[in-house]
């Protein structure tokens, strides 16, 4: 039986070894007095390029560039006085080749042959710190994107409380980034926008937007109100938090333009229904000038052959000065059709006034 134990004791030992060796992380066995590797793993060798007789020959600090003896010893001495059971940091390992990578170090007391030594579990980052760079890249990216865009960028809690503002509000409403942080954006809204961004903000929250892009007005520094469109989009944050992301352009000038568009068409649209009322004025009057005159001719006649009658004279005379006024109303319409240059005199005020 004991010689059965001693058997698969060494079983075991080889078997642990075997995944040691095949293990895709870096493992190191160095010794606590002078540093030297006692093994080194398949892994280990791969990545560093060394053989195993290289490293037989190097110590612990010949991989870590940034890293003295004293510096070393001090982070080992917490595994030496027992106070913890193992290290973890973050470094750099050097190659055969010279080249350095990222690392993160798992380090334990053990001993091996019989010497006090330290297991070193090894994870390259390199992955890791590419991605985090890429990613922090990809941010300072975009944030250069927000930061310098001519829309305003606005981001809100779930109260509707700015959380983040872009620095384009100087530009457009005159305040300063810092001095929105913290406050109630509806503070700002036109009272007769509130209803509308308020639903908006609701839909936001629900999550019902529909993408249309809402138009609304928000107070300049000045006291003045500018126009604004805008979409929003919710974003969870970590904590489980949501927040709401405003895209909003300023479109002021466009409003004005599009205001004295719709003026200028109106006035135009005016203008062709006075035209057409001129036209309509002018050919009757014409129509109407032409009974005014045989009107006025014949009454002119039987007012010379009805001389002798101060009677019937008078009221053709009255006939003949209604006829009058009549061809002098059809001058104003056809001044006023445009068919007739009008006829300027000098008159006193006072007169016409009287």
């Amino acid at each position: 039986p004991t010689f059965a134990l001693i058997g698969r004791g060494q079983e075991l030992e080889e078997s642990l070894g075997r995944v040691v060796e095949s293990s895709l992380n870096e493992l190191y066995i160095f010794a606590a007095d002078d540093l030297r590797f006692l093994r080194v793993n398949h892994g280990a060798r791969t990545n560093l390029g060394y053989s195993e007789q290289e490293l037989s020959t190097l110590t612990s600090l010949d991989l870590k560039p940034d890293f003295d003896e004293p510096r070393f010893r001090e982070v080992l001495a917490p595994l030496d006085t027992r106070r913890v059971s193992r290290v973890r940091f973050q470094t750099w390992h050097r190659r055969k080749d010279g080249s350095r990578y990222p690392v993160d170090v798992d380090l334990q007391p053990t001993r091996f042959d019989g010497r006090a030594a330290y297991v070193a579990t090894i994870l390259d980052t390199t992955h890791r710190s590419e991605s985090e760079r890429a990613l922090r890249e990809s941010e300072e990216h975009f944030r250069s994107l927000i930061e310098h865009s001519q829309d305003l960028t606005t981001v809100l809690d779930q109260q509707g409380r700015v959380v983040y503002q872009s620095p384009s509000v100087t530009r457009i409403l005159g305040r300063a980034p810092a001095d929105l942080v913290g406050t109630m954006v509806l503070a700002l809204v036109h009272p007769e926008d509130l209803a509308t961004v308020r639903e908006a903000l609701s839909g936001a929250l629900a999550g019902t937007l529909s993408g249309r892009a809402i138009v609304h007005r928000l107070q300049h520094a000045d006291g003045g109100w500018r126009s604004l469109e805008g979409v929003g989009s919710l974003r969870e944050v970590p904590g489980g938090e949501r927040q709401i992301v405003l895209n909003l352009r300023d479109i002021t000038d466009r409003e004005k333009a599009l205001h004295e568009k719709m003026e200028a068409e109106t006035l135009l649209r005016h203008a062709q229904r006075m035209e057409t009322i001129g036209s309509l004025a002018g050919g009757i009057a014409h129509d109407f000038n032409n009974l005014l005159t045989p009107i006025i001719g014949y009454a002119d006649l039987l007012a010379g052959a009805l001389k002798d009658k101060p009677e019937a004279s008078h009221d053709l005379l009255e006939i003949v000065r209604a006829s009058t006024r009549a061809q002098e109303l059809v001058q104003q319409l056809l001044v006023f059709s445009r068919r007739e240059q009008p006829h300027l005199i000098l008159v006193a005020i006072e007169d016409v006034v009287q």
